[in-house]
């Protein structure tokens, strides 16, 4: 079974900027809320490393597609996510960034219904972080 979250938010900054932002992997941790780590390993591999519920979980995934400042998205390679980072410029001052997240509950945890609104919460936190972060810095 897998799941889906779909979040938009608008970011008074041009896309450049945002698209810009969102592709510093390393500065993940400073907007989403269980991120603690991302590396990149080589090129497109990334190795993510999350702490849930006091629980570390690490995983590789692979950026798969990389239009620049269009889309970006990725795989994990276990099958527990893939998703899709889009950016629209709504005017010369805003972008709009829309992120869907797919992913299969069983793997992140034993309860389905609190891991898809632990991953919901996740979403709509982190778009929220980040449009404060890249709005700070445009």
């Amino acid at each position: 079974m897998v799941e889906l979250v779909d979040k938009t938010i608008d970011v008074v900054a041009d896309v450049r900027a945002v698209y810009d932002l969102w592709l510093a992997v390393e500065d993940y941790p400073r907007f989403m809320a269980v991120v603690d780590r991302v590396d990149v390993v080589a090129g497109d591999r990334l190795r993510w490393r999350s702490v849930l519920d006091g629980e570390v979980v690490e995983w590789d995934a692979r950026i798969v597609e990389h239009l620049e400042d269009t889309r970006v998205r990725w795989e994990a390679a276990d099958g527990r996510e893939c998703g899709e980072v889009t950016f629209g410029k709504v005017d010369a001052q805003t972008t709009r960034l829309r992120y869907q997240l797919e992913y299969d509950p069983d793997r992140w945890g034993d309860d389905p219904a609190a891991v898809e609104s632990m991953m919901d919460e996740r979403v709509r936190t982190d778009l929220r972080n980040f449009k404060e972060i890249a709005e700070a810095i445009a």
